[in-house]
């Protein structure tokens, strides 16, 4: 299982994804207790979204994402869980197979991908894109571990 988390300052958005790209849990909790979901019931690993200021100005919101994001990974890294950090760029490109991302881009491409069955879990209508970017973050981890093993040739 790949725990895909969009960090918020206050709320995260997680998304808990099985081998098959099947949600398995999603939704949009306290910070704390997405780090404490980590200690109850860890994921064999943890895709997050990184955050990247490509040097733009930032307020006191990024601040604190950034302090999220941080808890995450030591948390991550006391409970021996292997943890990978993707900016939306990264990630977006990697599903996109473009240089342009964007909510809109992002949203389209998944549902391409993936239905509207699994997009209606994600609350596709109600315009919630942290829920979406968590599970784009864990696709994608998904997407580059599955073609490292094909590429090695495991099962």
């Amino acid at each position: 299982m790949i725990l895909g988390i969009d960090p918020g300052p206050t709320e995260s958005a997680f998304c808990l994804v099985d081998q098959k790209y099947r949600i398995v849990a999603v939704g949009k909790v306290s910070s704390g207790r997405v780090i404490r979901g980590l200690r109850c019931a860890p994921p064999s690993c943890v895709a997050i979204e990184s955050i990247k200021a490509f040097g733009k100005r930032v307020g006191a919101e990024t601040f604190d994402t950034c302090r999220v994001e941080g808890r995450i990974l030591q948390a991550c890294e006391v409970l021996k869980i292997p943890c990978f950090q993707y900016g939306r760029h990264k990630y977006g490109k990697g599903l996109l197979q473009d240089t342009v991302v964007n909510d809109t881009l992002l949203r389209r491409a998944l549902l391409e991908r993936f239905g509207a069955d699994t997009m209606a879990q994600l609350k596709l209508k109600d315009g919630k894109s942290d829920l979406r970017s968590a599970f784009a973050v864990a696709v994608y981890h998904l997407d580059l571990t599955t073609h490292e093993r094909r590429a090695a040739n495991v099962p």
